[in-house]
């Protein structure tokens, strides 16, 4: 199925993958990718993207074997697996969760310590506004 419209190349828009566990499929789905309730990486607290898939083995967990009448509405994927499976009794086992995302990247940053930009040693490597990553 094709996108909506092309990439927008000159603002540095691209398609890349998260992975994510189970438990936080419903909430991106539902209210998007949300900086404040994501983990902390390399380069602070933020959503992480990959080009390559095989980057967000690091970051799924398993959702185990399925099954509607496992534990009902007592078990907290219990919405995820409604809306994804439906009415069906099952999903094959080990199921991962990885989204594909049209991401607008802005302007890039390159750096090697998380503190210092390598092509303008003089500015901050932090967007505007944001004075201590940590």
């Amino acid at each position: 199925r094709l996108l909506p419209a092309e990439l927008d190349t000159e603002l540095n828009e691209t398609m890349l993958v998260h992975g994510t566990a189970p438990e936080r499929v419903l909430q991106i789905i539902t209210q998007g990718f949300n900086e404040r309730f994501a983990g902390r990486g390399l380069f602070g607290q933020g959503v992480y993207y990959a080009e390559d898939v095989a980057k967000t083995d690091q970051y799924v967990t398993p959702d185990r074997d399925y099954r509607v009448n496992k534990e009902g509405e007592s078990d907290p994927l219990y919405d995820l697996h409604r809306l994804l499976y439906g009415d069906e009794k099952s999903h094959p086992k080990d199921v991962f969760y990885v989204f594909i995302c049209r991401v607008l990247l802005g302007a890039p940053a390159r750096t090697k310590d998380a503190t210092t930009q390598l092509d303008n040693p003089g500015a901050s490597l932090w967007s505007a506004g944001v004075t201590d990553p940590g």
